[in-house]
């Protein structure tokens, strides 16, 4: 028993006490026994823990939703016996009970759904818990909003949403009636795990180009943002990256266009790209059959599309060679 409760013996008997409580054999004659055996001060030494034994005796009890006359009075003469407060009791009380009907409420959601009769049910509960209708109201909110919050961190933990669970996620939210808000820069990070995986399974939306940049017939664009071009120089015999144009870098399905600010704008062709390489989360380089292989490194234009060229870059690439096998 030592052992078990480390370096203080004395809680030997508190393990007797709460073992009676536990086992609904809590009587004051027991408890006067145990009392005897440690001395008049068991229940003032561990006033914190009857107080916590309460709330969980409370949360068991009203775990089916209901607390009858004969559990009532076990919890009054609990209250009694180890000399709990009214303010303290009303606490444990209200903390337990509100434990437990979160947790009804988690069961009644298991089908993904919040029902008006599930509401019909729950506020019943709350009614016979004694729970305000602000406190029903509050705990309910609180629960909800926890399993909409999991479920989205379950969704996005791989770092990619596909299009489906995003319309999967919002149904779900909207059955259990929450209104999920999302700050910007989770917005922007729902867009960026969003475009990861229509980049990766070949899904990327088309946009719009913006400025005077024509497309050819049937082209489609997927990216465009601010960049730099870089090229690999050696200074002292070290490799130096070396900025010798900014612009701005347009990808489609058929070539990567960088448009400079001053100077000549150049055009790449996938199909006569050998590789695509990374050079760190917002560069790449494109490897090519003769020439120097620039490197464009994008800039955070838009947040939410940060080394997302490096994969589109590297998808259409991988389409262009299907292509050019096809042909």
């Amino acid at each position: 028993m030592n052992r078990f409760w480390g370096s203080n013996p004395d809680q030997h008997y508190y393990a007797k006490a709460k073992n009676l409580v536990i086992r609904g054999e809590l009587t004051y004659e027991s408890i006067s026994q145990i009392k005897h055996e440690y001395g008049d001060n068991l229940l003032t030494d561990f006033s914190h823990e009857w107080i916590e034994l309460l709330e969980e005796v409370v949360y068991y009890v009203a775990r089916d939703g209901r607390i009858q006359n004969h559990e009532k009075t076990y919890l009054n003469d609990f209250i009694e016996i180890f000399e709990i407060s009214k303010e303290d009791a009303r606490k444990a009380y209200l903390s337990g009970s509100r434990r437990a009907y979160m947790d009804i409420l988690t069961d009644l959601c298991s089908d993904d759904e919040l029902s008006n009769p599930d509401l019909d049910k729950l506020e019943k509960i709350a009614n016979h818990f004694g729970l305000t209708e602000h406190q029903q109201t509050e705990s309910l909110q609180e629960r909800l909003k926890i399993m909409v919050q999991q479920e989205f961190d379950s969704m996005s933990n791989h770092g990619m949403i596909s299009d489906a669970q995003w319309e999967d996620f919002e149904k779900y939210s909207q059955s259990l009636r929450v209104d999920f808000q999302i700050s910007e820069s989770g917005k922007e990070a729902v867009e960026f795990a969003r475009n990861k995986w229509r980049v990766i399974y070949g899904q990327l939306n088309p946009i719009k180009i913006r400025g005077e940049l024509k497309l050819k017939k049937q082209e489609l664009a997927y990216y465009q943002g601010v960049a730099n071009w870089l090229e690999i120089r050696m200074q002292r015999g070290d490799p130096q990256y070396k900025t010798i144009r900014s612009g701005t870098v347009v990808l489609t399905d058929r070539r990567l266009i960088f448009i400079a600010e001053v100077g000549d704008s150049k055009i790449f062709e996938w199909r006569k790209i050998l590789s695509v390489q990374s050079h760190g989360p917002n560069s790449f380089e494109l490897k090519r059959e003769s020439g120097k292989s620039p490197i464009i490194d994008v800039q955070r234009m838009r947040p939410e599309l940060t080394a997302l060229a490096s994969q589109v870059a590297h998808r259409l690439w991988e389409d262009a060679q299907t292509k050019q096998c096809k042909d």
